[in-house]
């Protein structure tokens, strides 16, 4: 089919006239088929990945971008879709390094090989014999059709990651050539030569007969085809390990935000606490201040202390000496007692006298 009927044909189908989608999928089956078996590196699960993407080819073509053919769009989705399916391989797609180095320059193979099938297996053998990077970018450009930015979109990884993958991957096949390719003005020969291999393959017609009855039943049943969701981005460091490093990355800040809010949220309520505490301990200490205050000012003073007689039993005042006891005014006519110190210094004036 020419380009011109194909872009008729295109434009019926976005009105939703089912022989135009028909005529278009007859169309393109063997080589979807082909080009999936491509991406994914053999038969299995081709087709479910096939279903899946004549259901989005057709049932999104009102976002088809302007100047986008329907067979660029077919393999732009069907690349996507075999990318997703690869995602749980260990398929380390993004690269620390940039390519610095001369890209291939002319045709990466003779032309006269288009013709040959020996040599159309021998260059497809060189090309799965690629990284896996390497081989999807060449892939993708030369029988997607896919620009480097659509293909480092489909990939999920960095524009200059995918130029990195498409140059190293074309240097290769170039080195992988035992002649040597003169430069073509027309289609590329890789072009070309996918292109023959695709018409040469065909889609069993079991599966041509389960994807086409699939896709109609859906779109009969008023489902709306689901959105294309990109392939994301492996972790380089882990191996392209599932979901990849980033989600990982996400939920463990999220983690440690949160933990961080509770340990600040308990901080603020001990303190609040505390300010509580001291509070109502200033506020009792000084109810308390207030109450001993009040209770001092209504207390009497105590009665002033004065010196007075005592009385005796028979109601006469009496002094007493210092020491407590009574004295007695002296008998007169009695001579007062000597104290010893007397006594002994008269009785020596005696002795002296005697003698």
């Amino acid at each position: 089919m020419d380009e011109t009927t194909q872009a008729l044909l295109f434009q019926q189908a976005r009105m939703g006239d089912q022989s135009a989608i028909h005529e278009l999928y007859t169309d393109t089956r063997d080589e979807a088929y082909f080009a999936a078996r491509r991406y994914i590196g053999g038969e299995t699960d081709v087709t479910g990945i096939l279903k899946d993407t004549y259901i989005i080819t057709f049932g999104r073509l009102g976002e088809v971008p302007p100047g986008k053919g329907f067979t660029a769009w077919l393999h732009y989705v069907l690349a996507i879709q075999c990318l997703n399916y690869l995602r749980g391989r260990r398929m380390a797609l993004d690269v620390k390094e940039e390519f610095t180095g001369f890209p291939a320059e002319g045709e990466l193979f003779p032309a006269s090989w288009v013709e040959e099938e020996p040599r159309r297996g021998e260059v497809l053998r060189v090309i799965d014999g690629l990284p896996d990077g390497q081989r999807l970018a060449v892939t993708l450009h030369y029988l997607g059709g896919l620009s480097v930015a659509e293909i480092a979109q489909c990939m999920g990884v960095r524009e200059a990651a995918a130029n990195t993958h498409l140059q190293m991957g074309k240097n290769a096949l170039r080195a992988g050539s035992p002649e040597a390719a003169a430069p073509d003005s027309g289609q590329p020969v890789l072009i070309r030569l996918f292109r023959a291999e695709a018409a040469a393959a065909q889609m069993p017609p079991e599966v041509a007969k389960d994807v086409y009855q699939e896709m109609m039943l859906f779109f009969m049943d008023g489902k709306k085809a689901p959105k294309l969701v990109s392939a994301a981005a492996p972790s380089s460091g882990g191996g392209g390990k599932g979901k990849g490093f980033l989600p990982w990355l996400i939920m463990f800040v999220l983690v440690a935000l949160a933990i961080v809010f509770l340990f600040w949220n308990f901080q603020r309520q001990q303190k609040a606490i505390g300010q509580q505490k001291v509070a109502e301990y200033e506020m009792n200490k000084a109810e308390e201040d207030q109450y001993q205050s009040a209770a001092s000012e209504a207390e009497p003073p105590p009665p002033p202390q004065t010196e007075s007689a005592t009385e005796d039993p028979a109601g006469e005042e009496s002094t007493e000496n210092p020491a407590g006891e009574e004295s007695a005014a002296p008998d007169e006519g009695v001579p007062p007692v000597e104290s010893q110190a007397d006594g002994e210094s008269s009785g020596g004036e005696i002795v002296q006298i005697i003698d």
